[in-house]
Parts: C-alpha cells; sequence; structure tokens
C-alpha cells in the first residue's frame, strides 16, 4: 500500500495544473490571433486587387526577382523605399502604378527570406556585414504590414551595423598608432641605451688627454681598469689622445 507522504511528494499541485491551463489557453488565444491577421491580411490584398481590377489596372505582383533588385539597390543607395521600388517599376517595364500597390503589401515571409539569402549567396557586402554583426533580423522585418515599413527596417539594421563597424575600425586604427608609439618608444630607448654605452669613451679619451692616469680615469668612467686601459690603447683611439 503507498504511503501518504509518498502520494503527497508526487502528486502535481494544483497551482501547477492552474498555471499550465493558463499557458495552453493563451497559446490557443495568440494562434487564434495570428489566423485572424494572416486572413485580414489576405482579405486586404484581395480587396486591393479587386479596387485595382475595377479601375482597370493589371494584377500587381512583387517576387523574389524584384525584391532582390530593390533590396540590393537599397542598400547600396540607401534611397527612399519608394525611390527603389519607382526605379524598379520604371527598369522593368511594371504594369501602371506597380510602386504604389506593391509597396503597401504586408511582406511576404518566403519571398523576403529567400531574396536575402540569394543576396548571401552573391556575396551582397551589406547584407553578409548585417549578418556578421548580428544585427539582420528577418523576423521582425516580415511581420510588418507593409513592404514600405519592412524595408525601413531593412535600412535601420544596416545603419546600425554601419555605425558598429565604423567603431570597430577607429579601434583599430587606435591601436594600430598606439602600437606604432611602442615600437618608436623602443626604438629611442635602444638608441639612448647604445649612446650611454658609448659616453664614457668619449669622457676617457678627454681624461687622457687632460694628462690623468687610467687608473683614475677607470674609477671616474665606472668602467674596470683593463677594460679602460683595452680601450685607449688602440691605435685608433691612441692617436686622439697624443
Amino acid at each position: 500500500m503507498t504511503s501518504p507522504s509518498l502520494t503527497s511528494s508526487t502528486a502535481e499541485p494544483k497551482e501547477n495544473k492552474l498555471l499550465r491551463k493558463e499557458i495552453s489557453d493563451k497559446q490557443f488565444e495568440v494562434k487564434a490571433a495570428q489566423h485572424t491577421f494572416d486572413t485580414a491580411r489576405a482579405e486586404l490584398r484581395e480587396l486591393r486587387r479587386e479596387e485595382s481590377a475595377s479601375r482597370g489596372l493589371e494584377p500587381a505582383f512583387i517576387g523574389t526577382s524584384d525584391l532582390i533588385t530593390i533590396i540590393e539597390d537599397l542598400l547600396l543607395t540607401e534611397s527612399p523605399i519608394s525611390k527603389a521600388f519607382r526605379s524598379h517599376e520604371i527598369r522593368e517595364s511594371k504594369c501602371k502604378k506597380w510602386t504604389d500597390r506593391t509597396i503597401r503589401y504586408g511582406v511576404n515571409k518566403k519571398s523576403f527570406s529567400e531574396a536575402t539569402d540569394a543576396l548571401l549567396n552573391k556575396g551582397n557586402t551589406q547584407i553578409k556585414l548585417m549578418k556578421d554583426y548580428n544585427v539582420l533580423d528577418i523576423k521582425s522585418i516580415v511581420k510588418s504590414d507593409s513592404y514600405s515599413a519592412g524595408l525601413n527596417k531593412l535600412k535601420k539594421q544596416l545603419k546600425v551595423t554601419l555605425m558598429l563597424k565604423d567603431k570597430d575600425d577607429q579601434l583599430a586604427a587606435k591601436d594600430k598608432t598606439i602600437s606604432d608609439k611602442d615600437i618608436e618608444i623602443k626604438r629611442l630607448n635602444d638608441e639612448l641605451l647604445r649612446n650611454k654605452g658609448e659616453d664614457w669613451k668619449s669622457r676617457a679619451i678627454e681624461l687622457m688627454k687632460s694628462g690623468t692616469k687610467k687608473s683614475d680615469i677607470a674609477k671616474l668612467v665606472g668602467k674596470g681598469r683593463t677594460t679602460v686601459s683595452t680601450y685607449l690603447n688602440q691605435p685608433e683611439v691612441k692617436c686622439l689622445t697624443e
């Protein structure tokens, strides 16, 4: 028979069950809200298509290839979103009012992800830099209500990335300056030490010229008598003291 103490220790507290139920209910609410949002977005796109059709306009779409070109142009020139769309519209001979209609679309997650992946594979400098600095946030962009809002987020992410790179470049330049100064300081110190090592010789020659004994010269220059005698007896030095 199971003891009462064992039963009470293994049973899940009532508070935990209530908390799990609250979490489960909230997850259901989030999923329902997301479904409602996705449905509303799809209905909005359909209404815009119907509006365009009622005005005799051709269907306007923005695909992965369009996004690749627009994003590449946008990041390179940092131009306004509308200008990047307009340039693409003209360059690709898009249908009438293509920019005004597509720029308001909610960002398509699949197309946008494919576009950024393609740019990375092409070696796009800006996208790669944003990813290297962990600033590129596609999840935030694709949640935007329009391409105008989403791509503006992308531009801000690029701005942050460039500021971080500029900071790193300045620090690197500062480190190089400090390193160069350290090298120059060492060079000058080495030179001073070499000069200091030669000073006693000049002093010994002057003392020899004045008639000072070699034993006294050794004491005055702080060197051994043998060292001083050997130096002063060198032919090239001896001629300077006579």
